[in-house]
């Protein structure tokens, strides 16, 4: 288990290191392996966990009885959008003749109708283009009722206003209500501050933070090693305090950079033949190199 024989060789390679979904890319061409880098899986952490289980307990949860909200928020590179995605990917798996979620990256001017015109597409609802706007919100709502829709996932909610986050997030809370959904969603930390004068931030709300993670904690180590067992070579990165050091350093350790970080160094890793990431790679990579 673990090992690969190379055809028409007598070579043995063992690739336990290696997920085994990935442990055959090592062999092919360089497209395929630079298309395996280009998309690796969510990787769960303690810091993302709470709010993901919280978000799975709705979207498994019945129908009926009033709207609970989860507020997201961090830093730029933290984590949010990937942990809203994984929550609609978790979903979708679980209930596949159901559609338990629907997600959306709010954007444009926060309004009512424009989250409207939004919601047909996310929840690609059958509809006619008019200028009925409430029409076309009971189509959202009967084919959310349809479809057994339970949780509304906005990422980024803040976008393009971080000023109007406030007046945006009510306005969206009592769509949900309308809706009969739960409501998940991430906000900067910048336009955070603008709901401090929300009268009803804090009902039906529980918040959870995102945040780059630690250094030296075991948690990470296994993190990083999960991902990285998703990346083609044939070798096992050394984890060291010399390779940390490198990757915090370029990072400062947010999660989102940490692992477009890990891409460009495998991608150029893959271009010199290289057979593990080290820290010269991660350092002489940079961003924009994923040509994929």
């Amino acid at each position: 288990v673990g090992r690969i024989f190379l055809r028409g060789a007598s070579a043995m390679i063992d690739l336990k290191h290696l997920d085994p979904s990935v442990r055959e890319a090592v062999f092919s061409g360089l497209s395929e392996r630079k298309r395996v880098i280009s998309d690796l899986p969510y990787i769960g952490t303690p810091i993302a966990k709470p709010a993901l289980d919280a978000i799975l307990h709705w979207g498994a949860s019945h129908r009926g009885g009033g709207s609970e909200f989860v507020m997201i928020e961090g830093d730029p590179q933290t984590g949010k959008g990937a942990l809203l995605e994984e929550a609609h990917r978790r979903l979708a798996a679980d209930y596949p003749l159901e559609r338990r979620a629907v997600l959306y990256r709010a954007s444009g001017v926060p309004t009512r109708s424009r989250l409207i015109h939004q919601l047909i597409v996310a929840g690609e609802v059958p509809h006619l283009w008019s200028n009925q706007l409430e029409r076309h919100f009971g189509r959202v709502r009967a084919s959310f009722e349809r479809e057994n829709v339970r949780v509304l996932l906005a990422n980024k909610l803040h976008d393009p206003a971080p000023r109007r986050a406030g007046p945006y997030l009510t306005m969206w809370r009592g769509c949900c209500d309308e809706l009969g959904v739960h409501g998940a969603f991430s906000i900067g930390r910048r336009a955070k501050k603008f709901l401090a004068d929300e009268p009803t931030l804090g009902a039906r709300m529980v918040t959870f933070e995102l945040s780059a993670w630690p250094a030296a904690t075991r948690w990470v180590i296994v993190a990083l090693e999960k991902a990285l067992s998703f990346v083609p070579l044939p070798d096992a990165t050394e984890i060291n305090a010399d390779f940390m050091e490198t990757l915090y350093g370029l990072t400062g350790g947010y999660p989102g950079r940490i692992f477009t970080r890990l891409k460009f160094a495998a991608d150029l890793a893959i271009d010199r033949g290289a057979a593990k990431l080290t820290p010269a790679l991660l350092i002489e990579s940079a961003p924009g190199r994923l040509r994929l």
